[in-house]
């Protein structure tokens, strides 16, 4: 995970391209968890869920629908310096706050798992 700010996020699903992203957060999940068993406690290793939110912003007449039921989005991070981060096959796991601005914008505040990520240095 690259230590400076993002400075582009980009979002495809299906061939549309949302760009208009803000406060992306990137997060990994244990890969292990401890667990009962029946006289202790042990520890089972779990896969790596690749974790990620960010904050998306629409025109009113563009479709959320798409994107919350999307499981092939990819994502694009580009970091200052130059490094990107690519998510391939992410899907949307909550939607949390929705707020608009009383006109034509709404956004979204979202948190999505991908199956892959790919870092490409500068």
């Amino acid at each position: 995970m690259p230590n400076s700010a993002a400075t582009r996020v980009t979002l495809e699903i299906d061939g549309a391209v949302f760009d208009d992203i803000n406060n992306f957060t990137e997060d990994e999940r244990p890969l292990g968890k401890q667990v009962k068993y029946m006289n202790k406690l042990g520890f089972a290793k779990t896969t790596t869920e690749i974790g990620f939110s960010f904050t998306v912003v629409l025109n009113v007449d563009e479709n959320f629908d798409a994107i919350e039921a999307s499981d092939n989005a990819t994502v694009v991070v580009e970091y200052e310096g130059g490094d990107r981060v690519i998510f391939l096959n992410c899907n949307v796991t909550s939607v949390g706050e929705k707020s608009s601005n009383g006109e034509d914008e709404i956004t979204y505040d979202l948190s999505w798992a991908a199956e892959q990520r790919k870092s490409e240095p500068a």
